[in-house]
């Protein structure tokens, strides 16, 4: 299953867990339980406690399971979208930047 967020809460438990792709910027957070964190080509995973928090700063896959019944928020930041530049103001700037000086 494939979902697009920005925030979800996922119950966990040692036989359920979360898969994060393209993970950079994402953020979770242990509400409950405990969690377990690991990442793609990383040797060391990380252990959270109720009131942790774990930023990904990289776009590695991300594994979040729980060692018990446990409460995760996984939040991923919003993408900023500039506005839309008219047609042709856009095509002036490429024009600019092809012309032979």
């Amino acid at each position: 299953m494939t979902a697009n967020f920005d925030q979800a809460f996922v119950e966990l438990d040692r036989d359920l867990f979360v898969r994060i792709v393209d993970a950079v910027g994402s953020s979770v957070t242990c509400i409950s339980g405990c969690l377990w964190i690991t990442r793609d080509g990383s040797l060391k995973d990380v252990e959270l406690e109720p009131g942790e928090r774990y930023l990904v700063e990289d776009a590695a896959r991300v594994i979040v399971t729980g060692f018990g019944p446990s409460l995760a928020r996984l939040s991923h930041p919003q993408v900023q979208h500039r506005p839309a530049r008219p047609l042709g103001s856009l095509l002036r700037g490429w024009r600019r930047r092809l012309e032979v000086v």
